[in-house]
């Protein structure tokens, strides 16, 4: 299991961050392929939460794991009145709020609601450079082959 977190941030300003942080990871762990759905699911969280506490000044804390065939994100709001299962709950209408259900593979709320964590399974080293390597010895045994036949 590996274990990152980002210092914490205010609202506002925790896109970049993240997302730098999320691409960090999908490269050292080799998940560009799930780059995509992981990082517009948590930026549509934290757009909607940036959204519903506008009035207020909150900061996040973000960490993530990667462990085996799972990637998690956790996210605290601090410094705002909000129940993360109260707000799936009730607001199940919301777009933001059916795709992030669409886009993860698990969502939990931690026992005060003021924190929640996405899951995603993964499958780690499954990318095109791997692809492309075995075509690559499928053709050298192709090629052998055809040579030994002749």
């Amino acid at each position: 299991m590996f274990y990152f977190e980002l210092e914490e941030l205010k609202l506002k300003d925790s896109y970049q961050p993240t997302l730098q942080m999320i691409e960090n990871i999908s490269d050292e762990f080799q998940l560009s392929n799930y780059f995509g759905t992981i990082s517009t699911a948590i930026t549509e969280l934290l757009d909607l939460l940036h959204q519903l506490t506008n009035s207020e000044n909150p900061s996040v804390f973000i960490s993530f794991i990667v462990e085996n065939t799972d990637f998690y994100t956790h996210i605290e709001l601090k410094g705002a009145h909000l129940s993360f299962p109260l707000l799936f709950q009730e607001a199940t209408s919301f777009k933001v709020i059916q795709t992030i259900k669409l886009l993860t593979d698990e969502v939990s709320f931690t026992k005060d609601g003021e924190g929640i964590s996405i899951g995603f399974h993964v499958k780690q080293g499954v990318q095109l450079g791997e692809t492309e390597k075995v075509k690559e010895q499928q053709t050298e045994v192709n090629v052998n082959q055809i040579k030994n036949n002749q």
